[in-house]
């Protein structure tokens, strides 16, 4: 037997009123069917919290040497709560903080930059990411390699 749905017009008024509701009905007078519609988060009352999402967005990935390359953060989130702070390590002895700017390295080779996510609650969220920095103007490389003018990449072909 199907559960009765809870009419229209209640649900809409729960809406509008932003309030808790009980709704009993009596099924074929033998069973009873009890429905509990609540718009308080159990997680928050329980003290569940998740960690914050680093999303994390580096561009162009590869970049050329002392080219610059712009990082984001902003994308990151924290499922009920919102980010303090951020936190960005380049791997090459330099950090930045706020959500989002532009890194120029100094020497050609692979980097993990570090982003770390803070949550008002406390939680860190920390991600890892490799990037590749290329001095494009070394002669050997003129061949296989491509430096887009309009900052989107460097491309490789064979």
């Amino acid at each position: 037997m199907a559960t009765p749905a809870l009419p229209q017009a209640i649900l809409d008024r729960i809406t509008a009123r932003n309030q808790s509701v009980r709704w009993t009905a009596i099924l074929r007078e033998v069973r009873e069917f009890r429905a509990y519609i609540c718009n308080i988060d159990s997680d928050v009352i329980m003290g569940i919290s998740y960690p914050p999402v680093a999303v994390v967005e580096l561009t162009p990935n590869p970049v050329c040497l002392n080219s610059s390359m712009a990082w984001d953060l902003g994308g990151s989130y924290a499922p009920g709560d919102t980010i303090s702070s951020y936190a960005i390590d380049f791997g090459d002895s330099n950090d930045d903080t706020g959500s989002s700017g532009s890194h120029t390295y100094a020497a050609a080779g692979t980097y993990t930059v570090t982003s770390t996510i803070i949550s008002t609650a406390g939680l860190i969220m920390m991600a890892t990411n490799e990037v590749n920095v290329i001095d494009c103007s070394d002669p050997l490389l003129l061949d296989t390699i491509y430096s887009s003018t309009d900052g989107s990449g460097v491309f490789y072909w064979t």
